[in-house]
């Protein structure tokens, strides 16, 4: 499962993954918080309703700290998914294909074989599960990390 932060439809400010089985237990987790100088730096461009959501969000932001590089991030995503090799990854679309645009941006090699990608929204939509927003309001922070537990938990 992979979840982003973002300040706008390129601007990635975290990335959060977390491998687990259909009874929800987590395995491996991936959280790596991303320099929003970088994100200027290669030309990504902040969005006003993302930028609003944070200001009005502030006690939940945790990608200030421990930046690295947008390049850097995406290295990393790449290697914790070769070294996990799962079957498959969940994720939303929108994720997707953000990390699709970036990857070719920074001619990079996309993180995702697109073969192993799956849509988070039509397996609930298709399954008719609930999602959990009871769950969602608990979380402390909005954290990418957070989210692909959530998510995870509601494929289960």
């Amino acid at each position: 499962m992979i979840d982003l932060e973002t300040l706008g439809n390129n601007f990635i400010v975290q990335v959060g993954a977390c491998s687990f089985d259909w009874d929800f237990n987590i395995y491996h987790r991936f959280l790596k918080n991303i320099s929003i100088a970088d994100n200027f730096n290669k030309g990504f461009s902040v969005g006003k309703g993302e930028l609003l959501f944070w200001l009005k969000n502030t006690d939940k932001i945790t990608w200030l700290k421990n930046t690295i590089t947008i390049t850097k991030a995406l290295q990393e995503l790449t290697e914790f998914i070769k070294n996990i090799n799962p079957e498959t990854i969940w994720s939303h679309n929108y994720d997707f294909n953000i990390l699709w645009r970036v990857s070719n941006t920074l001619k990079q090699r996309h993180p995702i074989n697109y073969k192993k990608w799956r849509e988070i929204r039509t397996l609930v939509y298709l399954s008719g599960l609930k999602t959990n927003k009871k769950e969602k309001k608990k979380l402390k922070t909005h954290n990418a990390v957070s989210y692909t537990h959530l998510r995870a938990h509601e494929t289960s």
